[in-house]
């Protein structure tokens, strides 16, 4: 499962899609309610990033950590950097 198909939801038709909320923004009770849509056996991916750990920052901010660094550079692309290799 990736990230996009799981934003999309197991059936667009029957409400379980994501609404995206100021900008990219995303919410952990959106998010659970998301992952109840699904069997608890199914292995999760990441798209190929290797998940590290949750990380409050703050009250009102949890961020998924990943052993890669992902950033966006000043043109706004996504990047990705792994000093593994």
């Amino acid at each position: 499962m990736t990230w996009s198909s799981l934003m999309r939801g197991p059936d667009r038709d029957a409400g379980h899609g994501y609404r995206q909320r100021r900008g990219h923004d995303h919410y952990v009770g959106e998010f659970k309610r998301l992952l109840d849509a699904y069997d608890d056996s199914l292995e999760l991916s990441f798209s190929g990033l290797e998940y590290h750990r949750l990380k409050q920052k703050g009250d009102a901010h949890l961020e998924v950590e990943f052993e890669e660094k992902v950033f966006k550079d000043k043109q706004g692309h996504t990047r990705v950097h792994d000093d593994k290799y």
